[in-house]
Protein backbone atom coordinates (compact mmCIF):
# COMPACT_ATOMS: atom_id res chain seq x y z
CA UNK A 1 0.00 0.00 0.00
CA UNK A 2 3.21 2.42 0.64
CA UNK A 3 4.33 2.09 -3.07
CA UNK A 4 0.78 1.83 -5.12
CA UNK A 5 -2.42 2.93 -4.73
CA UNK A 6 -3.44 0.16 -7.32
CA UNK A 7 -6.82 -1.50 -6.48
CA UNK A 8 -5.68 -4.61 -4.04
CA UNK A 9 -7.98 -7.91 -4.91
CA UNK A 10 -7.45 -11.18 -3.06
CA UNK A 11 -8.54 -14.48 -4.08
CA UNK A 12 -8.60 -17.09 -1.41
CA UNK A 13 -9.23 -20.96 -1.21
CA UNK A 14 -10.72 -21.23 2.25
CA UNK A 15 -10.88 -17.85 4.42
CA UNK A 16 -12.33 -17.56 8.39
CA UNK A 17 -13.74 -14.28 9.30
CA UNK A 18 -11.05 -12.71 11.25
CA UNK A 19 -8.63 -13.79 8.55
CA UNK A 20 -11.03 -12.01 5.93
CA UNK A 21 -11.39 -9.09 8.39
CA UNK A 22 -7.66 -8.62 8.51
CA UNK A 23 -7.01 -8.57 4.83
CA UNK A 24 -9.05 -5.97 4.79
CA UNK A 25 -7.49 -3.97 7.22
CA UNK A 26 -4.35 -4.09 6.04
CA UNK A 27 -5.33 -2.82 2.41
CA UNK A 28 -7.32 -4.86 0.70
CA UNK A 29 -10.04 -3.71 -1.46
CA UNK A 30 -11.83 -6.78 -2.09
CA UNK A 31 -11.46 -10.89 -0.91
CA UNK A 32 -13.07 -13.01 -2.78
CA UNK A 33 -13.68 -16.24 -1.87
CA UNK A 34 -13.70 -19.52 -4.29
CA UNK A 35 -15.84 -19.93 -6.15
CA UNK A 36 -16.54 -17.01 -7.34
CA UNK A 37 -18.20 -15.53 -10.09
CA UNK A 38 -16.00 -14.48 -12.95
CA UNK A 39 -18.47 -11.70 -14.17
CA UNK A 40 -18.68 -10.12 -10.44
CA UNK A 41 -15.00 -10.19 -10.76
CA UNK A 42 -14.96 -8.36 -13.92
CA UNK A 43 -17.83 -5.54 -12.34
CA UNK A 44 -15.83 -5.20 -9.52
CA UNK A 45 -12.51 -4.67 -11.59
CA UNK A 46 -14.34 -1.80 -14.05
CA UNK A 47 -15.55 -0.15 -10.47
CA UNK A 48 -11.80 -0.07 -9.25
CA UNK A 49 -10.89 1.66 -12.73
CA UNK A 50 -13.93 3.62 -13.07
CA UNK A 51 -13.06 4.97 -9.13
CA UNK A 52 -9.10 4.97 -9.98
CA UNK A 53 -10.13 7.71 -13.42
CA UNK A 54 -9.27 4.80 -15.67
CA UNK A 55 -5.43 4.88 -15.32
CA UNK A 56 -3.35 6.04 -12.57
CA UNK A 57 -1.68 9.23 -14.30
CA UNK A 58 1.79 8.21 -12.47
CA UNK A 59 1.97 5.25 -14.73
CA UNK A 60 1.20 7.18 -17.89
CA UNK A 61 4.47 8.42 -20.41
CA UNK A 62 4.35 11.49 -22.39
CA UNK A 63 2.95 11.08 -25.65
CA UNK A 64 3.96 12.70 -28.78
CA UNK A 65 1.76 12.22 -32.16
CA UNK A 66 2.86 14.62 -35.13
CA UNK A 67 3.52 18.31 -33.46
CA UNK A 68 1.21 17.81 -30.35
CA UNK A 69 2.85 16.56 -26.89
CA UNK A 70 0.63 15.49 -24.11
CA UNK A 71 2.04 15.44 -20.97
CA UNK A 72 -0.11 13.07 -18.41
CA UNK A 73 1.51 14.64 -15.22
CA UNK A 74 0.63 18.34 -15.49
CA UNK A 75 -2.20 17.64 -17.90
CA UNK A 76 -0.26 20.64 -20.34
CA UNK A 77 -0.87 19.51 -24.27
CA UNK A 78 2.53 21.36 -26.26
CA UNK A 79 1.54 22.19 -30.13
CA UNK A 80 3.98 23.46 -32.07
CA UNK A 81 4.23 27.32 -32.37
CA UNK A 82 1.81 28.19 -29.73
CA UNK A 83 1.80 28.38 -26.03
CA UNK A 84 1.05 24.91 -23.97
CA UNK A 85 -2.61 24.69 -22.90
CA UNK A 86 -3.57 22.67 -19.50
CA UNK A 87 -6.26 20.47 -19.77
CA UNK A 88 -8.92 19.77 -17.81
CA UNK A 89 -9.34 15.77 -16.15
CA UNK A 90 -12.31 15.04 -18.90
CA UNK A 91 -9.93 16.98 -21.79
CA UNK A 92 -6.98 15.17 -20.98
CA UNK A 93 -8.36 11.48 -20.84
CA UNK A 94 -10.27 12.29 -24.40
CA UNK A 95 -7.01 13.76 -25.85
CA UNK A 96 -4.84 10.82 -24.23
CA UNK A 97 -6.98 7.93 -25.43
CA UNK A 98 -6.84 9.67 -29.41
CA UNK A 99 -3.01 10.66 -29.36
CA UNK A 100 -2.24 6.68 -27.88
CA UNK A 101 -4.87 5.17 -30.75
CA UNK A 102 -3.27 7.96 -33.45
CA UNK A 103 -5.18 7.52 -37.21
CA UNK A 104 -7.77 4.58 -35.43
CA UNK A 105 -11.36 5.20 -35.35
CA UNK A 106 -12.64 5.14 -31.78
CA UNK A 107 -16.11 4.66 -31.77
CA UNK A 108 -18.38 7.59 -29.55
CA UNK A 109 -19.61 4.54 -26.93
CA UNK A 110 -16.15 3.68 -26.29
CA UNK A 111 -15.19 6.93 -25.45
CA UNK A 112 -17.96 7.63 -22.93
CA UNK A 113 -16.81 4.34 -21.41
CA UNK A 114 -13.32 5.49 -21.16
CA UNK A 115 -13.13 9.13 -20.58
CA UNK A 116 -16.95 9.19 -18.41
CA UNK A 117 -16.23 5.66 -16.83
CA UNK A 118 -19.84 4.00 -17.55
CA UNK A 119 -20.77 1.63 -20.10
CA UNK A 120 -23.89 1.84 -22.75
CA UNK A 121 -25.32 4.31 -25.59
CA UNK A 122 -23.23 7.56 -24.17
CA UNK A 123 -25.14 10.90 -24.91
CA UNK A 124 -23.48 12.20 -27.97
CA UNK A 125 -23.71 15.64 -26.89
CA UNK A 126 -21.62 15.11 -23.94
CA UNK A 127 -18.90 14.06 -26.57
CA UNK A 128 -20.08 16.47 -28.80
CA UNK A 129 -18.80 19.51 -26.65
CA UNK A 130 -15.93 17.95 -25.32
CA UNK A 131 -14.23 17.71 -28.25
CA UNK A 132 -15.08 21.10 -29.53
CA UNK A 133 -13.70 22.50 -26.25
CA UNK A 134 -10.52 20.58 -26.75
CA UNK A 135 -10.26 21.29 -30.40
CA UNK A 136 -10.31 25.07 -29.72
CA UNK A 137 -6.97 24.33 -27.38
CA UNK A 138 -4.94 22.31 -29.87
CA UNK A 139 -6.34 22.82 -33.45
CA UNK A 140 -5.08 25.97 -35.29
CA UNK A 141 -8.28 26.29 -37.26
CA UNK A 142 -11.48 24.57 -34.84
CA UNK A 143 -13.73 25.21 -37.60
CA UNK A 144 -11.42 23.05 -40.05
CA UNK A 145 -9.78 20.73 -37.63
CA UNK A 146 -6.65 18.77 -38.54
CA UNK A 147 -6.41 16.58 -35.80
CA UNK A 148 -9.63 15.33 -34.16
CA UNK A 149 -11.67 13.85 -37.39
CA UNK A 150 -15.04 12.93 -37.17
CA UNK A 151 -16.64 10.12 -38.61
CA UNK A 152 -20.37 11.03 -38.17
CA UNK A 153 -22.60 8.25 -36.71
CA UNK A 154 -18.89 6.31 -35.67
CA UNK A 155 -17.18 8.17 -33.51
CA UNK A 156 -13.56 9.90 -33.90
CA UNK A 157 -10.07 9.86 -35.08
CA UNK A 158 -6.93 11.53 -34.31
CA UNK A 159 -4.86 12.23 -37.39
CA UNK A 160 -1.36 13.60 -37.24
CA UNK A 161 -0.49 16.82 -39.24
CA UNK A 162 0.98 15.98 -42.80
Amino acid sequence: RAVSQAPLVVLVERLLESEHCRLLDVGADLVLKRPFSSRILVRYVRMFLRRAGNIPVSVLSAVTAGDITLDPETHMVHVSNVDPQRLTLLEFRLLYILMTNTNQVIPVDMIVERVWGYEGQGNRELVRGLVRRLRRKIEPDPKEPKYIQNLPGIGYRFETAS
